[in-house]
């Protein structure tokens, strides 16, 4: 397929940054690991390269296209989009088709227009994914898009949809988008055009976006009785991860314990050391002569930021220490939000098969409509926080071909997966995400630990608004893909 003119664009612009700066592996790394000035003077490198690189571009093109890029750079925001693009290359891993960014509005009546599929606008239902964080937003839209057109494809007898992709300031006053993401499977293209005319949404599902962003739209398409696949009140108890876990252990659904010490409760240094004795005593008498980890984290933090694991002997004596570190970071966290404490599980590893090497790992599992379908595993060095990979995080892809082993510590020795096992990881991120219905795709962390021989399920989070869908791989049949259930719980018609 021959190159739009936003990726002709694009394509350069990205070439040029890595004549400068070298293989993108290198420059990907050096962002992630904190180096927030050199993506910002990537950004004014790439404004430069954009405003000289007129001649150089047209020399490229046809002069059909050439005429084309005169008009279309006078456009401010697809300039934007393109170097936005660009940037997400920079400092993200694309997992999907490079974005195919339109110049132009898309009319109507053009065979291509996102709603055309043998039908009007009216009678074709619009599921909308509504975003505020653009970046690498294609990520999650991708794996979406073709399990909606796939579970269309597989049932001849219903209606297929429209599946767009929306940013929140592309919604004008009623709802509608007048720019969208969308794909076009004959071509397996990614586009993003402005419409000539708005398109209707009627079902929208939010991701990317933060709790504000959440609350503030959910309340609009509320009342505008637009269905919703993670309502604000269903993802807001969600989002409260003490909540989630006095819900869990009041309806037996294992998690580790935890202890919540509130912004206003954070008093003088002797205060603080005792509610931190009382509290380190409650979480870990039961792991008496055991190295132990006290996990410390902000109450509705994401992503793993702000979590610190704090490790060392069950002996209080000893184990303060460090209370100097724990002071600061709990003051740190309570500049903001209330502070979670949790005992640490990691005496269950996971044999990496790239590198043969034993690490921390997590199952991110995704949960649609009550059945837990898809996944994939998040790893991190033993005795390392997993997070997200921004953050220093690794993620495991549960491929055809990689055979897991675990290692347990307690006793020491590699213990086999099998189906009673994945029966129980199963049941218990079905469990925990059946506390929140109403949202109909939801991720759910679970934790793996070793107690007396026998290794069980423990739910560390649920997320309302799961990321990663892309690295998301169908347990059963370990292809990529995220849910199949989803689809057959949305409206099929506009009314």
């Amino acid at each position: 397929m021959p190159l739009s003119l936003s990726q002709h664009i694009h394509d350069y612009l990205l070439q040029e940054i890595l004549n400068r700066h070298g293989d993108a592996i290198d420059i990907r790394l050096r962002i992630q690991q904190g180096d927030s000035a050199f993506l910002q003077r990537i950004a004014r490198e790439l404004d430069q390269s954009f405003s000289r690189a007129g001649e150089e571009i047209r020399n490229r093109l046809n002069p059909g296209e050439a005429a084309q890029y005169n008009r279309a750079i006078q456009d401010a925001f697809f300039c934007k989009r393109i170097k936005d693009a660009v940037l997400e290359d920079v400092y993200g891993e694309r997992l999907c088709p490079q974005l195919d960014i339109l110049p132009f509005p898309m009319l109507t009546e053009d065979s291509r227009h996102p709603a055309a599929f043998g039908a009007t606008i009216e009678e074709i239902p619009v599921y909308a994914v509504c975003f505020e964080h653009p970046a690498n937003i294609c990520n999650e839209l991708y794996p979406l898009m073709i399990d909606s057109y796939v579970c269309d494809l597989s049932k001849y007898w219903r209606r297929r949809r429209c599946i767009i992709g929306v940013h929140a300031d592309w919604l004008d006053i009623e709802l509608r988008a007048g720019r969208c993401i969308y794909y076009r499977p004959e071509e397996d293209r990614i586009i993003e055009t402005t419409l000539d005319e708005p398109l209707a949404i009627h079902t929208v599902h939010f991701l990317a976006v933060s709790p504000q962003g959440h609350r503030l739209w959910g309340e609009r398409f509320s009342g505008k009785k637009i269905f919703q696949i993670n309502p604000f009140s269903d993802s807001a108890k969600a989002d409260d991860k003490y909540a989630c876990i006095r819900i869990w252990e009041k309806d037996g659904v294992p998690t580790p314990q935890a202890f919540l010490l509130s912004q206003n409760e954070v008093g003088s240094d002797e205060q603080l050391i005792d509610q931190i004795k009382d509290i380190f005593d409650s979480l870990f008498e039961k792991d008496a002569g055991e190295e132990i980890a006290l996990l410390v984290q902000p109450n509705r933090g994401t992503e793993g930021r702000g979590v610190e694991s704090f490790t060392g002997p069950r002996d209080w004596r000893l184990f303060s220490q460090q209370i100097d570190a724990l002071f600061e970071h709990i003051r740190q966290i309570a500049r903001e939000d209330d502070v979670l404490f949790r005992r640490g599980v990691r005496n269950v590893l996971l044999q990496d098969p790239s590198t043969g090497q034993n690490v921390c790992f997590d199952l991110r599992v995704n949960v649609a409509c009550g059945r837990m379908e898809s996944g994939f595993i998040m790893a991190a060095p033993p005795g390392a926080i997993i997070s997200s990979p921004g953050r220093g995080g690794r993620i495991l892809e549960y491929k055809p071909e990689t055979e897991w082993k675990l290692y347990g510590l307690n006793p020491p020795g590699l213990v086999s997966w099998n189906e009673g096992l994945w029966h129980d990881i199963q049941e218990t991120a079905e469990a925990a995400a059946a506390q929140f219905e109403r949202c109909k795709l939801a991720g759910v962390d679970i934790r793996l630990e070793q107690r007396d021989g026998k290794i069980a399920p423990l739910v560390l989070d649920i997320n309302p608004r799961p990321a990663g869908l892309a690295h998301s791989r169908y347990f059963d049949t370990r292809e990529p893909g995220v849910s199949q259930f989803l689809w057959d719980f949305l409206p099929d018609s506009p009314t």
